[in-house]
């Protein structure tokens, strides 16, 4: 192997590498750090690698939801941008999350015209009762029980 097919070779790796571990991780804290301190930019380029992973809290997925329902990210349309903000906050309400219990319940009270919801107020009820429960995972399940009534 000549030298400079083996440099090439070993610049892609490392720039790989680079881009691998710097760009596309998912960084939790300091992302929720980033959110909380109004740097809603850095926040969303350290959390969004964060939304399609299972396992990460329900403070990540708020966080997403809040910048995909307040900023205009990726091109997405108001539409997109308001889908993907209504699922992250199932995922969130469903891992026991009382924030995002209370918000999905709101929103089933009034419906949301860019999501096509219309309101069920049997929903919204439901979703209020699961919000008084006291562990993040007895209101994660009732939740799961409340989403799934028709």
């Amino acid at each position: 192997m000549n030298i400079p097919r083996l440099l090439l070779l070993s610049l892609t790796s490392v720039i790989g590498a680079c881009i691998a571990t710097s760009t596309f991780a998912c960084d939790e804290a300091g992302g929720i750090e980033q959110l909380k301190a109004g740097n809603y930019d850095k926040a969303y380029q350290l959390l969004s690698p964060c939304e399609t992973r299972q396992d990460v809290s329900a403070d990540t997925l708020i966080g997403l939801a809040i910048l995909y329902g307040s900023r205009d990210y990726e091109g997405l349309e108001d539409r997109d941008s308001e889908a993907r903000a209504w699922t992250l906050l199932h995922r969130a309400a469903l891992l026991g999350s009382l924030d995002a219990t209370m918000e999905i319940a709101q929103l089933y009270q009034i419906g949301n015209r860019l999501i096509d919801l219309s309101p069920d107020e049997s929903k919204a009820q439901c979703l209020d009762r699961a919000a008084e429960l006291p562990t993040d995972d007895a209101r994660g399940k009732a939740v799961g029980k409340c989403l799934q009534e028709r």
